[in-house]
């Protein structure tokens, strides 16, 4: 018998009266007291009996007197190949030597003997591959081994892998080191599990999976339909806000070069000091110095428009070499500087001359969603609107102007919008008093309301058209407001409260369309430019 074995068995016989004399020995040393009689078994005859099961339950322990640890049974993995010894361990109140108690001792059969066996050498083989994958090197190869298919060696592992984390089997002593860093990869490998899981079930919920039943297919791409709509509309909205926020930072910029003040009130040295700070431009003799600076920019430059009331105060440019292009104006999508921009800039018709007035002054500008350039042309839909702003100011570069607003339109942009006709009132020239008086008739039929005020053969006239959504097929619909000039020695006042509706607007035939009405001037009398 080993001597672990033989202390065990030593420890079994010392008497419980041997261990309470020893107690009451250290008690009476230490000053404390121990009543060692209350603990004997009494003998025969005496006054007290042994614990029965009646007198137990009667039995009150003092209530200082806590419970005594559970012991517990532990397999002893260090007993001789073959034996199997199972001890009671204890470590409050030590039992021999080594402090704990055989409880019993069996002989292993040989295929238990033969399975720990495999254990060890599976554990074995297992440490020496993650120390060589550890340390990089060769994994070790017993002599002799005789190479194994592919197959027993995953068998293998995937058994030592069972093994290894099956503690009831055998344990692995480790350092505080090496237990701090498994447990570190332990919750590693678990955050790492975790994760993909999350994963997995967060696409899960969106993607259609396998499995899935129809009803959940059609919902899923419900979603993610409406997710793609929600992502494109904050894109959309975040470039228009974009676009919207550098177009009035270029407005910004033309309005400062527009006014910038000069160091003296010479005109000529003023005149002086802009040449030579810009000696590559020809300015236009006789031209207003206080557009010189915006001029330099570009020579384009032919005037500047402004309505009271409104955000329209911008700079017109005119690209006469439009009338031998076939492309679209330059600045339709140009902005003021030639840069690529959807706002374009407002310019002169092509056919005008720029440089002065002509009989129709037409300008065009886009009708944008965010109200910008032109768009705020859509108050004169209204009498009230035009109440606010009944002078529109347009400046050349050689003088300041004022047109009293005569008409407001609404009509095609091409002729398949009215049977083939097209009402050309971005006419820059009348060739006769005559068609130009049919032009005026043309316009009574087509405005909106009666401004209150006249005009004659002899006015000059500015138009200002852009698009009009009152007409939704395929851009289609065109505004005009029609402004007549403020003759010499005429007052600037307009009596806004002669304005009154028309009863019979004269509308293009899409416009019939769209309303479901009957055009009444279907066949009536179509002016045409000569």
């Amino acid at each position: 018998m080993a001597e672990s074995d033989k202390n065990n068995q030593s420890a079994d016989n010392i008497s419980t009266d041997d261990v309470l004399a020893d107690l009451e020995a250290l008690s009476k040393k230490y000053g404390l007291e121990f009543d060692a009689a209350k603990f004997r078994t009494p003998a025969s005859g005496s006054q007290y009996s042994p614990l029965t099961p009646d007198s137990q339950k009667t039995y009150n322990p003092p209530k200082n007197n806590r419970p005594a640890r559970t012991s517990k049974i532990v397999y002893d993995s260090n007993s001789p190949q073959g034996i199997k010894v199972v001890y009671q361990d204890y470590q409050s109140q030590p039992q021999g030597p080594q402090g704990r108690r055989v409880v019993y001792q069996e002989q292993e059969t040989e295929s238990i003997i033969e399975k720990r066996r495999r254990n060890a050498a599976l554990q074995a083989a297992k440490i020496a591959q993650q120390k060589a994958i550890i340390d990089n090197t060769p994994v070790p190869v017993q002599k002799n081994e005789e190479p194994k298919a592919p197959e027993e060696v995953k068998t293998e592992e995937k058994e030592l892998d069972i093994l290894i984390s099956d503690d009831s089997l055998f344990s692995i002593e480790t350092t505080p080191d090496e237990k701090e860093e498994k447990k570190e990869k332990k919750v590693h490998r678990h955050y790492e599990a975790s994760a993909k899981d999350k994963f997995i079930r967060f696409l899960k919920s969106f993607i259609p999976w396998k499995g899935d039943s129809s009803k959940e297919i059609l919902r899923k791409l419900a979603m993610n339909f409406s997710a793609v709509v929600v992502i494109i509309c904050i894109g959309v909205f975040v470039n228009n806000y974009i676009e919207h926020q550098e177009q009035l930072k270029k407005l910004e910029e033309l309005d400062r070069l527009k006014q910038t003040e000069t160091a003296t009130d010479d005109l000529e040295a003023q005149w002086a000091a802009i040449k030579q700070k810009y000696p590559d431009v020809q300015f236009p003799e006789g031209m207003n110095i206080e557009y010189a600076e915006i001029y330099a920019q570009n020579q384009d430059f032919v005037g500047w428009l402004h309505i009271d009331n409104t955000n329209i105060d911008t700079a017109i440019v005119h690209k006469p070499s439009d009338r031998n292009s076939s492309a679209e104006d330059f600045y339709l999508h140009k902005n003021f500087f030639g840069s690529y921009d959807k706002y374009g800039n407002p310019y002169l018709d092509k056919y005008n001359t720029g440089s002065e007035l002509d009989q129709n002054n037409i300008i065009y500008g886009h009708n944008m969603t965010d109200g910008l350039s032109f768009a705020q042309l859509e108050k004169y839909y209204t009498i009230d609107g035009f109440k606010e702003s009944p002078i529109i100011e347009y400046s050349t570069l050689y003088g300041d102007y004022k047109f009293k607003v005569y008409a407001v339109i609404i009509t095609n942009g091409s002729p398949s919008g009215d049977n083939g006709y097209l009402f050309s009132y971005i006419t820059a020239h009348f060739a006769t008093d005559e068609n130009f008086e049919g032009f005026i008739e043309a316009l009574d039929e087509r405005k909106l309301y009666d401004t209150g005020v006249d005009i004659n053969k002899d006015d000059t006239l500015i138009t200002l058209s852009t698009c009009s959504y009152e007409i939704k097929q395929n851009q289609m619909g065109r505004l005009a407001v029609i402004g007549r000039l403020v003759r010499e020695g005429e007052s600037t006042d307009v009596d806004t409260s002669l304005a009154v509706e028309n009863e019979n607007v004269r509308y293009p035939q899409i416009w019939y369309d769209e309303h479901n009405m009957t055009n009444p001037y279907k066949n009536a009398y179509k002016w045409k430019a000569e």
